[in-house]
């Protein structure tokens, strides 16, 4: 796996055109279930990926450390949810790093530039909070996909994990 990271410059980058019928707002206490929902069908074909149970979403997302609703960015497309960005004002008690915990656009969506629009947008979401460094996780065997994006969007590899797998 890789984390990768992008440096802010001191302006904050500008929002992308968006079509008529995409809206972009922050995450809402009533939008637990469809986020929800939606990251499971994101998430559907990671190998890694079980399902999240209302309990687990709330455990791990809703009682998260530094959680902040509004750098939780939601695109929706009228009244269906496109794609969700989550990200946080630190990582690891480095509160000078921000963090994107989670990225998915859904398959109806995808290939229309929503990841990289929702990207931008937490970037200029942490920057507004004064951060100017932004850092995720990602598998590095989804190069196809989520490596080139962020690359598309200015960052760069700055750690590599290697996992091995030892049969017992």
């Amino acid at each position: 796996n890789y984390t990768m990271e992008v440096g802010l410059d001191a302006a904050a980058p500008a929002l992308l055109a968006l079509a008529p019928t995409i809206t972009l707002r922050t995450y809402k206490g009533p939008d637990a279930e469809i986020v929800r929902a939606a990251i499971n069908e994101v998430f559907a074909d990671d190998p890694f990926h079980h399902g999240t149970s209302r309990a687990q979403f709330e455990a791990f997302y809703l009682n998260a450390v530094a959680l902040d609703p509004s750098l939780w960015l939601l695109l929706w497309d009228r009244s269906e949810l496109a794609g969700f960005v989550f990200a946080y004002p630190e990582r690891n008690g480095d509160a000078e790093l921000g963090w994107i915990e989670s990225l998915g656009v859904r398959k109806r969506w995808r290939h229309q530039g929503l990841g990289k629009t929702l990207l931008i947008a937490a970037f200029g979401a942490l920057h507004a909070r004064g951060l100017r460094r932004v850092g995720l996780g990602v598998d590095a065997e989804n190069a196809t996909n989520a490596v080139a994006l962020y690359e598309e969007v200015g960052m760069h590899v700055t750690r590599q994990g290697d996992y091995w797998v030892l049969p017992l």
